[in-house]
């Protein structure tokens, strides 16, 4: 561990790295991007990533699809930046091979290579321009035309052409909070005929179902609703906005911790109550036990909680790590709710 990241890891290799230095200046931020000596190829992962089996031998002179097995059988998920996309689209296929679930955040349209890696996507995420620009729609510069139909609209549409296979959609909305939709195997054929129909596949009920309440000892902790059949996180209120750099990473990476850590709090239950025997005929062969995506809404909100908490402390702080918890209450006390 070093300064409470794990980085047991992390490998290193000659060459530089890229880096990205941010002068914030009053309401702006000017950023300086260095791009490293290469980009991860397809070759790297093979010789370097997936060519160990953890026995600190080097295995790339025989290295196969069976020995890149061994190795990545011991991930229960993983998750992609929507960068390196031959590599990326590369053990995104290896995973997609064992059953393993994978999520993508999405910054903007990359072209072929991050459809290849949307398209076997269990999660995906992404910023409140993304749909717009997938759909020709242009930027909306201050969120003037922001419309909630609007939004889960769009989302599901672009899940629906990109990511058939995604279980859920998450998209943040700046300073609105974020969006949530949870979909099924059959929502893209679904969709796909509605929009054939003429129908409009925002038209949802615009009734509010409260999911959670504010929490009893943090008055400022949102509350979240479910409308246009969407959940709905605001921001934390009263946060000290010093700088936003960072705080959509911090909210997905707390987002996604701790989904997936009630994933596997509840793979361990289901293996300690007993699996029935048709079950464990199927994990006959199988050492690694991939995780199934939450989908329970309550789950979901909790996490959407925890990811929007880490986010609003991080605002407190210059640069992206300065204010991030390393313990807090109220995150604490959500985690013991979603691992009931």
């Amino acid at each position: 561990m070093s300064q409470g990241v794990g980085v047991d890891r992390i490998q290193r290799y000659r060459g530089d790295s890229p880096w990205c230095y941010i002068m914030v200046c009053a309401n702006t931020r000017t950023c300086v991007f260095q791009p490293g000596s290469e980009g991860l190829s397809v070759k790297h992962v093979r010789d370097n990533l997936t060519a160990t089996d953890g026995d600190g031998v080097d295995d790339r002179d025989r290295v196969d699809d069976e020995d890149e097995n061994l190795v990545l059988n011991g991930f229960g998920a993983a998750h992609f930046d929507g960068r390196h996309l031959d590599a990326s689209v590369y053990l995104a296929g290896r995973f997609d091979s064992l059953a393993i679930p994978y999520s993508v955040d999405v910054e903007r349209p990359r072209g072929e290579g991050l459809l290849k890696l949307l398209s076997g996507a269990s999660i995906v995420l992404c910023n409140s321009e993304y749909c717009r620009l997938s759909l020709g729609l242009g930027v909306d510069d201050g969120g003037c035309f922001f419309n909630e139909k609007e939004v889960v609209g769009n989302l599901r549409r672009v899940l629906g052409e990109q990511a058939p296979r995604a279980r859920i959609g998450l998209t943040t909305l700046g300073s609105k909070g974020s969006c949530l939709i949870i979909l099924n195997e059959n929502d893209a054929a679904e969709d796909s005929q509605r929009r054939w129909n003429g129908l409009d596949i925002s038209a949802t009920t615009e009734e509010v179902n409260i999911i959670l309440e504010k929490h009893d000892k943090f008055p400022d902790s949102p509350r979240v609703i479910e409308r246009h059949g969407a959940l709905w996180c605001d921001p934390w209120d009263n946060c000290n906005i010093i700088d936003t750099t960072g705080a959509g990473d911090v909210f997905q990476g707390a987002f996604l911790a701790a989904l997936w850590n009630c994933a596997a709090a509840l793979e361990q239950r289901q293996q300690s109550i007993g699996e029935g025997a048709e079950v464990k005929a199927c994990r006959v062969g199988m050492t690694h036990s991939p995780l199934e995506v939450p989908v329970s809404k309550l789950v979901l909100a909790y996490a959407l909680r925890i990811g929007t908490r880490v986010a609003g402390l991080k605002l407190n702080g210059l640069g992206s790590r300065v204010a991030l918890p390393g313990t807090d209450e109220f995150i604490e006390s959500e985690l013991k709710m979603i691992m009931v």
